[in-house]
């Protein structure tokens, strides 16, 4: 049974939960959830800087937007959706007719200074995916858009789903009424990067557009399809017509151009691959690296461009890795063109930059330079380290990040791991690359890293984390630095934290397999259960074939047994699950190689597999018991399954979830369905979740409902007969990749995969400052327990009133349960 994207499924007799219900018993209504998404998000990935007078603006990746004075000094954080703001991926900020505009994701959004909040702005634009902003001569606002990913559009001629779609530039004169230009308009790409106004012209940078070639047929024909990828470079806007500026008409210039910057007299742009280019004078120069830093650019990979009033031409760059390379100054002794008597200056990590990858600079009115500073790790990922700001003596750097400055915060959004101490109350929260943080229950942040630690914690890429009733804390950790001298990983391992020191145990020490460990899980008998494999974090992933599982003796530290392939399913473990006396273990396929000589070399296994306690007997569960293949293998047939995560309901019903790619067929450029089997005790009933990547989570409320956390499709809630969808939407929940679920007394943790962490808020702990004013809340209020109930509208309907966000909302007495349910969270659409 298939459940397209935004639909509910159609009605099915649920037997899993011990209750026969059906669609009948319930005509005519509606499931949803009532509530506020509350988001927690790390703001050290800086992608912009703007001042408005005594205050720094700064646009982050997945942070929102921060707020500081240039003293240093954090003045708070505005996040979707609680703050106003469509996105939390913000793109560029600036000041127009008094106020702060910022491009996020979603659209466009402007600051309420009476409110101290932020207002989405409806606007007519080519595409909601804004990238950057420009308040040219005239008061005009630009906005420069690229192309959008509408995964609900029908591919032409073929029967798969998502489509390119949309992008380019628009402009308004009021922000009423807006002017949009696309490519059939003239302008060379709908990838727009970045807008300036110089010389009388609008100068957009653009990089090549994607446009779908559906199949011709015939003979020599293209029978699937393909992509082909299309214009780019710059387009000028003298007011009346479009001129294009690209590498056909000029091989000064390329077709990847990301940033403009200006003086009175030249035209400076940041391209990917060839460097700067000058434009002056009508000539045009590529000044590109050379090898020597203080003569030429120190790359050709440009990612931030900015002048300051004195004409020296501040550049960040990175290699075609993505992996930065500082930020550097030039002087062109007023001859932009001519690089022979050009003088440069690098900044890099080593002068003091917290990162070498520099995404934004602003050089400001006080002959000071502010910088937005990352790092990009081993694995490909960027970490955000902050603000840099050069003082104006042109040798002094201050740093300031949110998560050293401000006394605390998530250090990373890209959440692995939820787990509660029992004995405290605290949260700790895992990270794919920041180690781990933990929320006090006084609301406080503490982190700990590898470094902070000592190397007690075995690395700062966390698989999972597991807390013992008296408060000792496990942590599993990856291994993530190779040492090339001795051809060996350096860090991993199982870490231990009693309160006062961390210790870390590697495999080096016996009885555990390996250091990249993926799943944790205790028993309640005095042992921990330790899975090694793959965790979908990092491109090496794909390559690696894990060691199995291994069980260890918490009191004693020792290593008792390992159990691998072919008694398990699969060496790759991904989740563990204990119930009573049955430990439940889901793994993913892996490559299998037999070391004795020709022995064979192929990818295998994966399945369910279910150890129980008191026998010592292993049962697999895998496609010969009805399990969903992720894909067959080409040469054999041969089913190979993807599990992801194990849950078991309070009848003993297994709920495994993981993916699989349509008629278990691998596909490049396919997102592979979200998979749900139910296993009970005479069948296995499968759901599928169309192009929702992967099922990452499954979790139970303390209602029964279960939930399914995916990697592109947001949540899915098991109601009744029902599965409800709550995906990313503007004000609602505010990413679709979400990796982690956790209830806490009746509180609700999202993690995603990069957007931070998420917390379901009830409408009436929200609060607002006046009566008709949307709820502003600047810390997590109070939370109610998360009640999902099923409403008879015809029957409550008439007494329903309206909450603060204009929905209709039934009152508390009128909620299945009677008196003393728990407050619902439950809204019902006003159309019925």
């Amino acid at each position: 049974m298939s459940i397209a994207r935004n639909a509910i499924m159609a009605a099915t007799v649920l037997l899993f939960l011990g209750v026969l219900v059906s669609r009948a018993d319930y005509a005519g209504d509606e499931w949803s959830l009532n509530g506020m998404w509350y988001s927690i998000a790390n703001a050290d990935d800086v992608r912009a800087i703007a001042r408005q007078g005594n205050d720094l603006w700064v646009a982050t990746a997945s942070g929102g937007v921060a707020r500081w004075t240039p003293d240093g000094v954090f003045v708070r954080q505005y996040l979707a959706p609680q703050d106003g703001l469509p996105c939390n991926d913000v793109r560029d900020a600036v000041v127009w007719r008094g106020r702060m505009w910022f491009a996020t994701c979603d659209g466009l959004a402007v600051h309420n200074p009476k409110w101290d909040r932020m207002e989405m702005v409806s606007a007519t634009l080519p595409s909601p995916s804004v990238t950057a902003l420009e308040v040219d001569a005239q008061d005009r606002l630009w906005v420069a858009t690229d192309q959008w990913w509408d995964a609900d559009a029908r591919r032409e001629g073929t029967d798969e789903r998502g489509d390119w779609t949309g992008g380019g530039v628009a402009y308004s004169s009021d922000g009423l009424s807006w002017t949009t230009v696309g490519v059939t308009d003239g302008l060379v790409s709908a990838n727009a990067r970045d807008v300036h106004d110089w010389n009388g012209s609008i100068w957009v940078a653009t990089e090549p557009y994607s446009r779908w070639v559906p199949p011709s047929g015939g003979v020599d024909g293209d029978e699937d399809g393909h992509w082909e990828h299309l214009g780019g470079g710059l387009a000028q806007f003298d007011g009346t017509s479009w001129r294009v500026h690209d590498s056909d008409s000029n091989a000064e210039i390329s077709n990847n151009t990301v940033a403009l910057a200006s003086t009175a007299s030249t035209l400076w742009v940041g391209t990917r691959g060839r460097g700067l280019v000058a434009h002056a004078g009508g000539q045009w120069k590529a000044l590109q690296d050379c090898g020597d830093d203080q003569r030429c650019i120190s790359d050709d990979f440009v990612t931030a461009l900015a002048v300051s009033d004195d004409g020296a031409v501040w550049v960040g760059t990175s290699r075609f890795n993505g992996r930065g390379t500082g930020a550097a100054v030039l002087d062109d002794a007023g001859t932009p063109t001519d690089p022979d008597d050009d003088a440069w200056h690098a900044i890099r990590a080593g002068d003091g930059l917290p990162g070498d990858l520099v995404h934004a600079i602003l050089p400001d009115t006080d002959a000071t330079v502010w910088f937005g500073v990352a790092h990009r790790d081993p694995e490909g990922r960027v970490q955000g380290r902050g603000l840099a700001h050069l003082l104006n003596d042109r040798m002094t750097l201050e740093t300031f990040s949110v998560t050293e400055t401000t006394g605390g915060a998530l250090a990373g959004n890209d959440i692995t791991a939820i787990a509660r101490d029992p004995a405290s109350g605290a949260i700790w929260i895992g990270t794919g690359r920041s180690g781990v943080s933990v929320l006090l229950p006084s609301g406080q942040w503490e982190t700990y890293t590898s470094a902070s630690t000592m190397g007690g914690l075995g690395s700062d890429s966390i698989a999972d984390i597991a807390i013992e009733d008296d408060g000792t804390v496990w942590v599993a950790t990856r291994q993530t630095e190779f040492d090339a001298t001795t051809g060996r990983w350096s860090d991993g391992g199982l870490s231990r934290f009693d309160g006062l020191q961390w210790k870390t145990i590697r495999s080096s020490a016996g009885g555990m397999p390996s250091n990249h460990l993926s799943a944790l899980e205790l028993d309640g008998r005095g042992k921990l259960w330790v899975g090694t494999g793959a965790t979908d974090r990092g491109p090496k992933e794909l390559a690696h074939r894990g060691w199995g599982l291994a069980v260890i003796d918490t009191t004693t530290q020792q290593w008792e047994r390992t159990f691998t392939f072919p008694t398990l399913p699969s060496n790759n473990i991904t989740d563990i699950e204990v119930s009573g006396s049955l430990v439940w273990v889901a793994t993913s396929y892996f490559f299998y190689v037999d070391t004795r000589p020709g022995g064979a070399q192929i990818r295998t296994g994966g399945g369910l597999g279910v150890y129980n306690l008191d026998t010592g007997q292993w049962n697999k569960i895998t496609t010969d018991q009805g399990l969903t293949p992720a894909l067959r293998e080409r040469s054999s047939s041969r089913p190979l399954l993807d599990l992801r995560t194990v849950h078991v309901d309070p009848q003993g019903g297994a709920w495994v979830g993981g993916m699989a790619y349509p008629h278990a067929t691998f596909k490049a450029g396919i997102t592979p369905d979200g998979v749900i089997d139910i296993v009970g005790t005479d069948r296995v009933e499968s759901h599928r979740f169309d192009s929702a990547g992967a099922v990452l989570a499954l979790e139970e409320d303390g209602n029964g409902f279960v939930w399914a956390a995916t990697l592109e499709d947001g949540v899915w809630v098991r109601a009744g007969t029902e599965w409800l969808q709550h995906e990313r939407r503007r004000g609602g929940l505010p990413s679709n990749r979400v990796s982690r679920l956790s209830f806490d007394g009746g509180q609700v943790w999202l993690g995603t995969a990069g957007d931070g962490l998420v917390r379901l808020v009830s409408v009436r702990d929200a609060g607002t400052a006046e009566p008709g004013v949307p709820p502003q809340p600047t810390s997590p209020p109070d939370y109610a327990p998360v009640v999902i109930q099923q409403l008879p509208n015809r029957i409550f309907l008439p007494a329903a009133k309206r909450d603060v966000l204009g929905d209709i909302i039934m009152p508390p007495d009128s909620f299945v349960g009677g008196a003393g349910a728990q407050e619902p969270f439950v809204r019902v659409g006003a159309g019925h």
